[in-house]
């Protein structure tokens, strides 16, 4: 239960902040050094740093991914043909494909929603 939750929260995350991506404004072409201007230069720092974040927890939920595959490998491995051990690592097995799935589609999830929306 805890991990479904995890996934969730990672799945949200990664929707949100693709979404706050497509609402930063595009910056102007800056003609030489030295003519940027302060609001450019903030949000410059805003994209980076919220490209940085979005790459840490894809870096977070593949790691999470794979270590929930490991761990339904090794609970299908003790199960000892006991059906409710052995449906157990199923569902951790399946969670963790789903995991898969919404980190790899969270950007197409995103840039669906801000094109519907108009964002």
């Amino acid at each position: 239960m805890i991990m479904h939750l995890i996934f969730a929260v990672f799945a949200f995350t990664q929707i949100a902040m693709h979404v706050a991506m497509a609402h930063l404004p595009a910056l102007p072409a800056v003609p030489g050094p030295g003519t940027c201007n302060q609001f450019s230069d903030v949000c410059t720092k805003a994209q980076n740093g919220i490209n940085t974040l979005v790459n840490v927890i894809k870096f977070l939920g593949g790691a999470m991914t794979i270590l929930m595959i490991a761990l339904s490998g090794i609970l299908f491995l003790i199960s000892r043909n006991n059906p409710k051990h052995q449906d157990s690592a199923k569902s951790a097995l399946i969670w963790a494909v789903v995991g898969i799935a919404v980190l790899a589609l969270a950007k197409p999830i995103a840039d669906g929603i801000t094109g519907i929306f108009g964002l």
